[in-house]
Formats: structure tokens, C-alpha cells, sequence
């Protein structure tokens, strides 16, 4: 995961979800990681004006996604993907 003043490496077998996360002016996201570790802020999630509602059912679209796809990789049903290995 890339943020703007640091990158992790965190494997999906280490994530138990994404969330959408309220900052201010913006709508971030968030890994929530396994085993009480903490989470990892994830930004970019919505565009300038942040404020709205619609801005923010688009932030949450973009976590569901994420959410969909830590689904398919923990039930190995992305071909030629663990769940440790980066798509």
C-alpha cells in the first residue's frame, strides 16, 4: 500500500478488512489488520469536494471493491494469486 509519506507491505492474508475512514476534508479508507495490530490509513478515496454525499457513496464503493477482492483472494479465486501476493 502506498500512501503519500509511506509505503507498507502488508499481505492479504494479514488483512481482516477495509473500512471507510472520515478525515478531515476527505474520505480515506483503512486497513483493519488481523490479531489487534493497528491499522493502516489508506487516502485517495475521494475527489476534491469530499464534503458530499456523493463523494462519499464513491469512497465506499472503492472499499467494497477492496473488500470484494479480499474475499476472492482468501477463498483462492484469483487465478495465479495468493492471498500474500500482490495481483
Amino acid at each position: 500500500m502506498v500512501n503519500l509519506f509511506s509505503t507498507k507491505r502488508i499481505a492479504w492474508a494479514d488483512v481482516e478488512r477495509f473500512s471507510l475512514a472520515p478525515r478531515p476534508g476527505v474520505w480515506g479508507g483503512c486497513v483493519i489488520r488481523k490479531g489487534g495490530q493497528p491499522s493502516v490509513p489508506l487516502n485517495g478515496f475521494a475527489p476534491s469536494k469530499p464534503a458530499t454525499q456523493q463523494y462519499k457513496l464513491e469512497a465506499q464503493r472503492q472499499i467494497d471493491e477492496l473488500n470484494a477482492e479480499l474475499v476472492l483472494r482468501r477463498e483462492g479465486l484469483v487465478r495465479g494469486a495468493s492471498a500474500d501476493k500482490p495481483r
